[in-house]
């Protein structure tokens, strides 16, 4: 884990070896020239699915994807943990990241097994 990223949770899907990682990102903005548009400078919200292997982890390419949170001149990192702890706290009733989540749910056809959300990763 790099040191402007926290992730918030890990969460089991009904697919065998199917994951989702929940995490905030810190990202110095600029132009995306893989997207063709102008990032943000700011926290971001992160959901990716991933597929854990017994000594790997596969991400497939566009399986995933991020929602601006909230605008920052420059990193910090008290800031980038509260913003983490906030969702944490939330996770069930947090709009952005529950709209986020149920989109990447969507997309790639995966369930939540029924005890993913008690799988918060500890700080």
């Amino acid at each position: 884990m790099k040191k402007d990223e926290v992730v918030i949770a890990v969460l089991e899907t009904t697919t065998p070896g199917k994951k989702i990682e929940i995490r905030v990102d810190y990202d110095r903005g600029g132009m995306n020239y893989f997207q063709g548009v102008t990032m943000q400078r700011g926290y971001w919200l992160s959901v990716t699915p991933f597929e854990q292997g017994e000594h790997s982890r596969t991400i497939a390419a566009f399986s995933g994807t991020t929602a601006f949170m909230e605008p920052a001149s420059r990193f910090n990192a008290r800031r980038i943990a509260e913003r983490a702890e906030q969702l944490k706290k939330n996770m069930k009733t947090h709009d952005l990241l529950q709209k986020t989540l149920a989109h990447v749910l969507q997309k790639n056809n995966l369930v939540l097994k029924e005890t993913s959300h008690a799988q918060v990763a500890q700080g």
